[in-house]
């Protein structure tokens, strides 16, 4: 793995980053199923019969968030989860998602005398309450559920012997009345798949055997349609545990084995799905990252004793001191115009919830050349200035790679101040003066 150097406002992210976080320990909530958590989804209804819905091994729980009640009535938090709806699986719940109209959960079966594996199990709800579970129409073994233009892409492997499989996904077009197969490279297993609109990127590993021992090679696959898949060169011999897009680009998390054995954490960043670049933090070891979402102005990853956030993809910072479970799943919903919900899942049989605040604080970044700048406050889009009426201000906003965006000229009005120009995101916004005071603040506009 390589180091990348910090961009001057990625600095001023990192310094301000560290006044948001760490955050308190998130709250704990009551979780009816045992086993191993593998994933969940969001509802962004703040007035829905429920908030999220999390798997456990050995069935679905749908967390209610909020509760219509009082005199008068208003919607208030309530986490209280409601009855645990076993669907049926019995090597555990791997994937859940949702489209308009139907929810969907896939697992895995084997037959119970000869321990054979025998077709996946899917089930469907239109409420995520009651359930029909069925089997399904093509063998393999699946990891994750996604969903996306009309279709389900169900990542995983197919045994092809003893002791040999293939990669595989299974896709179904008709809400799982049937399901077709795609196989890929052999020994690979594909973890996770992510629709963005317009390309579906599916990720994973492929477990390798030589003079050394067993190895990994890195595998992400691209489809515009779930059907055709097509093989992407990748960095690092590393397995891929989930993907996201979000802010323009694609970012991808998972983890490292190297020859001293000690597992790191891995992050891939690519802006078209087909180059990445790695940009895991060199320092960061002893660990890794199972999966990842977007935030409203950033990304969160999670993992073994780890929650992370990042303004960019590129530079993180932990979001919890030393938290101590191993994190299987994150998701967000926006929240205030100031940052992200998040709902994690343990692996210890726990979840969480948090709010997670995105907008930096207002500071000054540096000594102000002259002592009048010291005087320097912003209200809002209003800067006040510490200069007469009509003095010129050159104002100088710079976007997350420390590019000039903006340059403007502005004089002071008889408020003493000037109005900011109205851009969205992260920005970086330098005001000068003709003698010289300068000012510089970093902040997030939504």
């Amino acid at each position: 793995m390589k180091t990348f150097p910090l961009l001057p406002l990625a600095l001023a992210l990192a310094s301000q980053a560290a006044n948001l976080y760490p955050l308190p320990p998130a709250k704990e909530l009551g979780f009816p199923a045992y086993g191993h958590q593998k994933t969940m989804i969001v509802n962004d209804d703040r007035g829905g019969p429920w908030r999220f819905m999390a798997t456990g091994w050995n069935g679905l729980v749908q967390f209610q968030g909020y509760e219509y009640a009082g005199s008068p009535k208003t919607w208030n938090e309530k986490w209280d989860s409601k009855t645990m709806t076993e669907i049926g699986f019995p090597l555990g719940v791997m994937g859940l998602a949702r489209s308009k109209k139907l929810f969907m959960a896939v697992g895995n079966a084997q037959d119970p005398t000869t321990y054979n594996a025998l077709p996946p199990r899917y089930a469907i709800s239109t409420d995520g309450l009651a359930w029909t579970t069925l089997a399904g129409t093509t063998s393999g073994w699946m990891m994750s559920l996604a969903y996306g233009d009309g279709t389900w892409v169900a990542t995983g492997s197919k045994s092809t012997g003893i002791g040999e499989w293939v990669g595989q996904i299974q896709y179904s077009k008709d809400d799982g009345a049937s399901w077709q197969s795609v196989l890929l490279g052999e020994r690979e297993n594909l973890i996770r798949a992510f629709w963005n609109g317009s390309l579906w990127v599916a990720v994973g590993e492929k477990r390798m055997t030589g003079m050394g021992g067993a190895f990994l090679e890195t595998r992400i696959y691209t489809s515009v349609d779930g059907v055709r898949w097509t093989l992407r060169s990748s960095p690092g011999t590393v397995t891929l545990n989930s993907v996201v897009w979000g802010h323009g680009k694609w970012v991808a998390v998972g983890e490292s084995y190297p020859y001293r054995g000690t597992p790191c954490p891995i992050i891939l960043n690519s802006d078209d799905g087909i180059s990445w670049t790695d940009v895991s933090p060199l320092a960061d070891e002893n660990g890794f990252l199972t999966d990842v979402d977007t935030t409203m102005f950033g990304f969160i990853a999670v993992g073994h004793r780890r929650v992370i956030h990042s303004f960019d993809g590129i530079h993180w910072e932990p979001v919890y001191a030393n938290p101590t479970p191993t994190f299987r799943a994150v998701k967000t919903i926006p929240f205030a115009h100031e940052g992200s919900e998040i709902y994690l899942l343990a692996d210890t049989g726990r979840a969480f919830q948090d709010t997670l605040p995105e907008v930096v604080k207002v500071s000054s970044m540096g000594i102000p050349a002259h002592s009048e700048a010291r005087d320097w406050k912003r209200i809002g889009n209003r800067l006040l200035v510490p200069a007469a009426t009509g003095a010129s201000i050159t104002v100088t906003i710079a976007g997350i790679d420390g590019r000039i965006e903006h340059s403007t000229s502005a004089r002071v009005d008889e408020a003493g101040g000037v109005t900011l120009p109205s851009r969205r995101g992260v920005q970086a916004v330098t005001a000068r003066t003709n003698s010289g005071a300068s000012f510089s603040f970093t902040v997030v506009n939504p």
